[in-house]
């Protein structure tokens, strides 16, 4: 792979509890492990709750409005592969 990657976390619905903040501290460790340099962006419904929460972490939190759904990122994954329905 050339450059860094860019992930996107998504499906967590928030870092109300510690549980979910495990999860996403874990899985920026293990991705940073692989690809020190890679990009990290977490699509939150409580941005700015879990801006705070993840203060001085090297993370993107945006909102995940309606326009992110499971459909949404499947019709973009197969427009980026060239594949149509």
């Amino acid at each position: 792979m050339k450059g860094q990657p860019t992930f996107l976390l998504y499906g967590i619905h928030g870092l109300y509890n510690y549980g979910c903040e495990a999860i996403v501290r874990g899985t920026m460790a293990i991705l940073r492990d692989k690809w020190p340099e890679c990009e990290i962006v977490y699509a939150s419904r409580r941005p700015e709750e879990d801006k705070d929460i993840l203060k001085g972490e090297p993370i993107n939190v945006i909102s995940c409005g309606s326009k992110i759904t499971v459909e949404y990122i499947s019709k973009a994954i197969l427009r980026k592969l060239k594949i149509t329905l």
